[in-house]
Parts: structure tokens; sequence; C-alpha cells
């Protein structure tokens, strides 16, 4: 599928939902305006590709809503991706997690994301490929505007490039192996980012592996099994984990199908 024809698709499963799609230019202006503190560590990434993911995670803290990269497929409208048996209770040590959000109701979700991998508890080899054995998807996620999620995300990887470059007084490429954008701005800081949420709550992020087919509260957050942002393992893409419970393209609790078109990767 064409990018164009995947965008296509989110204006067509949601029809009364304004679409917004940002080029560089609209990024840096965006950033230069309501982030001027962090506008020299901003141009100071290494690529394009590092700017565009810490800014979803900036215009989901000013102004919230759903952001999705432009090589995904929207599969179910962004209205019916929350299902019933998703804000059902669940127990973590035996005993029921709380969904109540302070000053907010028991039905409160003010952000969603998704499972991208859950490798297996029998495999120790998951740091040879990945950030976390369960990484939180970044190429589609939704949040109320100030949610502490997005904002410690970008903050985090803010925060991690001022500290070289006031020890070397610029970006040193040194910093990192080479420059790796999953680790340096893309899931591994986004996956953390949710996994201090859950410290918070007093919730282990390893005790959330092998994660199940439905969705998780805690306080506001809900996190969505791996079919739902990241469906067709081992039918589109191919892991040496394997389908890390992901079903296939499909199933009807797939929201949102990744194109896999993977412009993060140096040429």
């Amino acid at each position: 599928m064409h990018v164009r024809e995947s965008v296509q698709s989110w204006r067509d499963k949601n029809p009364d939902y304004v679409h917004l799609l940002w080029d560089d230019a609209d990024m840096n202006e965006m950033v230069k305006t309501l982030y001027p503190s962090w506008w020299t560590y901003w141009k100071a990434m290494p690529v394009n590709v590092n700017r565009a993911d810490v800014f979803r995670y900036l215009v989901l803290d000013s102004f919230g809503g759903v952001y999705t990269d432009a090589d995904t497929q929207c599969l179910r409208p962004v209205d019916t991706w929350i299902d019933d048996e998703d804000l059902a209770e669940w127990k973590y040590k035996s005993k029921e997690v709380e969904r109540t959000h302070k000053g907010g109701d028991s039905d409160t979700v003010a952000f969603i994301g998704g499972v991208e991998t859950d490798v297996p508890k029998n495999r120790t080899d998951w740091h040879i490929y990945y950030h976390a054995p369960m990484q939180i998807c970044q190429w589609t996620m939704a949040s109320a505007p100030y949610h502490p999620i997005p904002a410690r995300a970008a903050g985090n990887v803010f925060h991690r490039i001022a500290k070289v470059m006031r020890a070397k007084g610029k970006w040193d490429e040194s910093y990192l192996p080479s420059v790796d954008a999953p680790k340096l701005t893309g899931p591994a800081p986004w996956t953390d980012a949710v996994y201090s949420f859950w410290r918070e709550q007093g919730i282990n992020p390893e005790a959330m592996r092998e994660f199940g087919d439905r969705g998780k509260v805690t306080s506001d957050v809900l996190i969505l099994p791996i079919t739902a942002f990241s469906p067709g393992l081992m039918q589109v893409l191919t892991t040496v984990f394997g389908d890390m419970g992901s079903k296939r393209i499909e199933d009807p609790a797939a929201r949102v199908r990744h194109m896999w078109k993977g412009t993060w990767r140096p040429t």
C-alpha cells in the first residue's frame, strides 16, 4: 500500500476527525514557538527522523489527539478502538488495579498505547534486538494534552542530548556506538516513559510480559494488546521470536496496520 493510500485510510475511517499532516517546516515552527527552551537541542539532533520521533511526543503534549505515522493503515475507526473488555478490572499480584484517575472518574482514559513486541519469558536474548522485552508502539498513540507520558518521553530525550552538549560543547556521535534512532528518540524513550508511569502506580513492567489479548487500564492509561497496533507478525513481518501473541491483520482486534516502510533506517 502506498503512503498516500495509508493516509487516506485514516480519513475514510474517521470522517468526523480533523486530519493534520505536518512537514519539517511545520514541526520546526511548532517547537520554536511552543518549546523555545528546547530549540537548541531540537536543532542538535543528528537526523530528521530523530526530530520526527520527538515531534509526536510534543504535539500530543501540547494539543492531544491521535498521532500516527504516514505508513500506517487505519483498520478500525478510532472511536471503536476501546472494547468493553479493555476497561474491565484486572489484577496485579492478586489485587485489583486502580482505574480511577485523580480528579477523574472510573471511565476516564487519557492515554492509549499499544504493545509492539512481547518476547516470551523463556527467551533471554531479547536485548540483542530490542530495548526492552515488551516495547510500546511508537507509530500510533493517543493522548489528552499535558499527559505525563508524552511529556516525559520528550523530556528524557532532550535531557539526554543536553547532558552531552554541556559536557562536549556540541553534539558528538560518539555518544552512542552509532546514531540509532530507535534507542535515541524512538521506541526506547517512549517505552521508558510508559514503564516509569507503571512503576509510579506500583506495577513492575517485567510482570506485564506475555500481556494477553485484552487491554489493561492503570489509572488513566490504557495499553492495548499487541494485535491492536502490531498485527500480522509472522504474516507480513518475520521475527526471531515468532508472532509474540500477534494475531493476523484480518483479526477484528486489529486497529492499525503498520506498513514497515522503515524510513528511519539509514540508506
